[in-house]
């Protein structure tokens, strides 16, 4: 899917600390509609240099992900489960060993799947539909489709109101030995006019949930509603920063079921710390590695086959004849076969015989004779008859042609009878 912001609402006050450990990204006054991806820290000002956690985490997630994703593909866990494993290295390069650094995590990234929320500690992330406030017997309950928990040490809950382990840790730390269990809550249905808020702790000191979602249902620009919040929280002790995305439209693309939503209060199983080799998917490298031995024995094959195999000569060129050349050759093949070939055109006067047959004749004969066998008791064998029949056959007479036939004379008057008188003449 595709989205179609309004300019983001960000928040960044001091409040009564006096001193600002909180870190938001983009940073303040630098957010526009353009952007997808919102961080919001708190550093933990038990600690020293709180301010450096938070920005080094935020800032550091924010480079990874800018580096290896991009908005308009489907974002999965082990990317951020990377982006936040390459932050806290980049964090433990300036954790003092002894005080330490930590902070906490809201997290908002929109990309071609929906929106991945993702949060640790008592920062929080809203997802507030204001058309459901609005309409008739409308509530701000009704309208709050998502709100994650404080996820505290020793309190943990998951978003869905399930308890998470004792251990988990409510902080991102320099020098932890075990990672964080950052929560991810998968939303896909994202609907325009819909409202995503990720602050910190101190921005809820005197509003409650149903506070942000009845403030934020109501007409009005969403400068409006940002200078109401900061005059509501103006007088909180903690720093408190928060960023307020307003969707103006949400696009529908093909292929948007590929990605479906994981059940509430998922989780990122993390190892240790203490190597800086980044969790690897083994099934993965497996599949390259065997797709890898299979092209290399296709290869080897195709060159074992083509190498032993002899060289065939290459084709004669045939040059295409006319149509009427080659009418003419097929014309005179074909009266080349259907003529016997013993049979010669008829003179039309008598030719003499050929001696050369005669010679041909002889030439046999002498072969024939010449290629005679005998068997053990003196008998010509069936090559000598084989011979003999040839010489007759050869010395048969050879037909001749028929002579012309010689000019008629005419025919000489016949005597006629004598006569009596002249009989008695004589």
């Amino acid at each position: 899917m595709k989205y179609r912001m309004y300019s983001p609402q960000a928040i960044f006050e001091i409040g009564r600390s006096g001193n600002q450990e909180d870190s938001i990204y983009p940073a303040y006054g630098t957010a526009s509609a353009d952007d997808r991806l919102f961080i919001v820290c708190d550093g933990d000002g038990s600690r020293t240099n709180g301010n450096v956690a938070s920005k080094t985490i935020s800032n550091s997630v924010a480079s990874y992900l800018r580096r290896n994703t991009s908005y308009d593909k489907n974002f999965s866990d082990a990317m951020l489960a990377d982006a936040i494993d390459y932050a806290c290295q980049e964090l433990k390069k300036k954790g003092d060993t002894t005080e330490g650094l930590g902070t906490t995590f809201a997290f908002l990234y929109f990309h071609r799947g929906g929106v991945t929320a993702a949060y640790l500690g008592d920062t929080r992330i809203f997802h507030i539909r204001p058309s459901l406030v609005t309409e008739a017997n409308g509530s701000p309950k009704k309208g709050l489709q998502f709100a994650s928990r404080d996820v505290s040490s020793g309190a943990a809950t998951g978003a869905d109101g399930s308890a998470a382990p004792a251990t988990a840790s409510r902080l991102i730390l320099a020098n932890a030995t075990t990672k964080p269990r950052v929560i991810i809550q998968h939303i896909s249905d994202v609907r325009q006019g819909d409202y995503f808020v990720a602050c910190s702790k101190g921005m809820l000191e005197g509003v409650t949930d149903e506070d942000l979602v009845q403030l934020l249902s109501e007409k009005g620009s969403d400068e409006k509603k940002r200078k109401q919040l900061v005059a509501t929280t103006i007088d909180n002790n903690e720093n408190h920063s928060a960023y307020i995305i307003h969707l103006e439209n949400v696009m529908a693309e093909a292929g948007d079921d590929d990605y479906s939503s994981s059940s509430v209060g998922d989780t990122i199983s993390y190892g240790h710390y203490g190597s800086s080799k980044k969790k690897r998917n083994y099934g993965a490298v497996l599949k390259y590695l065997l797709a890898a031995v299979l092209a290399l024995a296709v290869i080897y094959l195709g060159y074992d086959y083509f190498s032993n195999r002899p060289a065939s000569p290459e084709p004669k060129a045939e040059t295409a004849a006319p149509d009427s050349t080659v009418n003419v050759s097929q014309q005179s093949a074909s009266a080349t076969e259907a003529q016997p070939v013993d049979t010669v055109a008829k003179p039309t006067t008598a030719m003499p015989a050929v001696k050369p047959a005669k010679t041909t004749t002889r030439s046999q004969e002498e072969q024939s004779a010449s290629s005679w066998l005998y068997d053990n008791n003196g008998n010509a064998s069936s090559s000598q008859k084989t011979a003999e029949q040839t010489e007759t056959k050869t010395q048969a007479p050879t037909p001749q042609p028929a002579a012309a036939p010689e000019p008629t004379q005419p025919a000489a008057p016949a005597p006629q009878p004598s006569t009596g008188a002249e009989s008695g003449g004589e």
